[in-house]
Formats: C-alpha cells, sequence, structure tokens
C-alpha cells in the first residue's frame, strides 16, 4: 500500500454525519477518498428528507433502492482499484455484492457501526447489516460490549473504536453575554425525541429544561409543560456547540445500549460545557465520574444531581474544564489513523 492510500467510502456523506467527519479525516491523512452514498436519500430528497412524505417514500420505495444502488455502484467502481471499502450502517445493500465489490477493486473491507448490528429495530440494524459480519476483513465496533456477539456471528476480526468529536463541528464557542442569553437554559439537550428520552425528561420540567430536535411536539402527549421546553430543531456544528456551551447542565442521554456510549458523549465536553449523563459501565471506562462527568442511574438521582449543580456553579466549571480537557485529543482524525493503521498491517 502506498503512502495515500486509496479508499472507497459507502455511507452517508451528508453534512455533519459521521461519515463526514471520517471523511475528512482520511483526506486529512493523506488518503485519497472516493464516496459513495448508500442510504438512498438521494433518490427522493425532492420529497423532503425527515417529512413524513420522505419517509413513507423511503419505505416503499426500499426494495427498489437497494438495487438501483447495487447497480449504481458496479458501474462506479468499473476499471477502478482501491486498498479500503469502509462501509458504515449497511441497512440496503446485499452483503455479498459489497464482498464482492472489494474484491472486484482489490481491496480491503472494514466495517464501522454507529449501533448495535444486532438491535432488533429496523431503523438501527437488520439481517443485510448481520449478513456483512463474517464478510468483512476487519470489524470496528464502538462497544466493548458487543465484541464477543460480533465473534460469534463470525467475525474475522474485531477492533474496538470508540467514537470522538469532530473539531470542525464540536468546538468551545467564544460567546458575549448576549450571544450566551439567546440560547441559554439551566439544562439543555440536543437530539431527536423518543419515548425513552421523554421518561428521563418529564422529571426535570420544573427546571428551565430547552430541547433541541425533531419531534418534541409528540413529548406533549407525556405532559403538557413540554411545550414550554421546546426551543428548535436539530442542531449541527456551531448551533449545537453554543447550546451546551452555554447551558448550566447539559445532558447527553445514552439510549438503547446500556453498556456503552454514544457520540455526543465526545461531542457535548468538546463545546466546552458541563455534561450529566445516564451512568454506564462503558462511560466510566472512558470519563472519571465527578471529575470529568457527572452521571445518574435513576428519575430521583437526576433530579438530585441536576438540583446539585444548579447551585454550584464552581464544581460545574470544574467539570467542564476537566471534561473538554479529557476529550481534547480525542478526534476522528485519531480514529482514522488507527484504522490506516490496521490496514497497513494487513497488506503489508
Amino acid at each position: 500500500m502506498s503512502s495515500s492510500p486509496r479508499i472507497l467510502y459507502l455511507g452517508n456523506p451528508s453534512f455533519g454525519s459521521l461519515e463526514w467527519s471520517f471523511e475528512r479525516a482520511f483526506r486529512a491523512l493523506g488518503a485519497h477518498v472516493d464516496v459513495f452514498d448508500i442510504t438512498g436519500e438521494r433518490l427522493l430528497e425532492a420529497l423532503g428528507p425527515g417529512t413524513l412524505p420522505f419517509r413513507v417514500g423511503m419505505r416503499l420505495a426500499r426494495p427498489f433502492i437497494g438495487k438501483i444502488l447495487e447497480s449504481s455502484l458496479a458501474q462506479r467502481v468499473r476499471g477502478r482499484s482501491y486498498d479500503l471499502v469502509w462501509i458504515h450502517k449497511n441497512l440496503l445493500l446485499a452483503p455479498r455484492v459489497i464482498r464482492t465489490v472489494a474484491d472486484r477493486v482489490s481491496a480491503r473491507l472494514f466495517c464501522y457501526y454507529p449501533d448495535h448490528p444486532f438491535d432488533p429495530l429496523p431503523v438501527r440494524a437488520n439481517a443485510l447489516t448481520r449478513g456483512l459480519i463474517p464478510l468483512v476483513d476487519c470489524y470496528f465496533t464502538f462497544g466493548h460490549f458487543i465484541e464477543e456477539q460480533l465473534r460469534s456471528h463470525g467475525a474475522r476480526r474485531v477492533e474496538y473504536l470508540p467514537f470522538a468529536y469532530d473539531p470542525a463541528l464540536h468546538v468551545r464557542p467564544v460567546l458575549d453575554d448576549r450571544a450566551r442569553a439567546r440560547v441559554h437554559c439551566e439544562v439543555a439537550f440536543v437530539g431527536n425525541y423518543s419515548p425513552e428520552r421523554a421518561d428521563w425528561l418529564k422529571h426535570l420540567l420544573h427546571v428551565d429544561l430547552g430541547l433541541w430536535g425533531h419531534g418534541w411536539e409528540r413529548a406533549r402527549g407525556v405532559d403538557p409543560r413540554f411545550a414550554r421546553a421546546i426551543r428548535g430543531g436539530a442542531l449541527i456544528g456551531r448551533p449545537f456547540a453554543e447550546v451546551y456551551a452555554a447551558a448550566d447542565v447539559g445532558l447527553n442521554l445514552i439510549q438503547a445500549y446500556p453498556d456503552g456510549h454514544n457520540m455526543r458523549s465526545f461531542e457535548a465536553p468538546a463545546c466546552g460545557g458541563m455534561v450529566l449523563s445516564n451512568r454506564t459501565l462503558e462511560l466510566l471506562q472512558l470519563f472519571t465520574e465527578d471529575e470529568e462527568i457527572a452521571c445518574f442511574s435513576t428519575p430521583a438521582e437526576l433530579q438530585e444531581k441536576v438540583a446539585h449543580y444548579l447551585r454550584n456553579p464552581e464544581a460545574r466549571q470544574r467539570i467542564a474544564t476537566a471534561g473538554h480537557a479529557r476529550v481534547s485529543a480525542q478526534t476522528y482524525e485519531l480514529r482514522a489513523r488507527r484504522v490506516l493503521e490496521v490496514l497497513a498491517a494487513q497488506v503489508g
């Protein structure tokens, strides 16, 4: 392999996505990267991504989109060669097609999956996701708790690769008093609605809670007081950073995987605010509790911790400063470098 590896990147290249960050990280390390969108969303983007017609269209067109993408991918790689095919979150392409593409372009096939590949929820994983596991040369997972299940499902090699943050998106902003007041709230959470998140957040409706993300109108059915907490839609980049930097307490809710961590585990501290997260085994391996992050495990503890830190600005600042220092080197360029090290070892 040359000092400038050639990478065919299969994923979602939209701004702010995990793939967007990894693509730029690979390029920063000198790699040549060609990106191919495997979500199929561009085929229906005229319907408006995220809207109900778009979601219905994607559901109805799913059986056909996979075949269209497979044909387009075969044409895209004809006559080309790569060192690595790097794939994220395959929900539409037949696993054998992906393996065949990698073989035709003389490349190693690596997968990095940002959800649990055995999650029963179809938007997170499906049979195509799981079918790819034994076909890749190396499977990178964000969670130690997934490793043994991957091996039992036939994974040839498993590498732990935790999430990180992107300095182009998650950087501590400089806010004057006016800018801070515009987005300030006592407790902030940026993320889309889910019943699980609403179950946690209903216990904080007595404080100045700010919510940004899609779908929070549905939370009014849980408690009408959610209406006053809704501040806006999804935030990416500087707007996300401003909210977490300005809040007294920035929440991280790790849903679905109680032993793991999520992307916000690194992104929120990188923005310079204090972070309060539900407690997980892996989070406590990444951060020192009560020094770099604060944690809770029950609704009562959530309320107790919020009340405590709202009364103690010095403690909030101490944790915010230590948390920021803890993640400062944990960028996606560092993660991409590890991927290229594994690649070099396999082809060297």
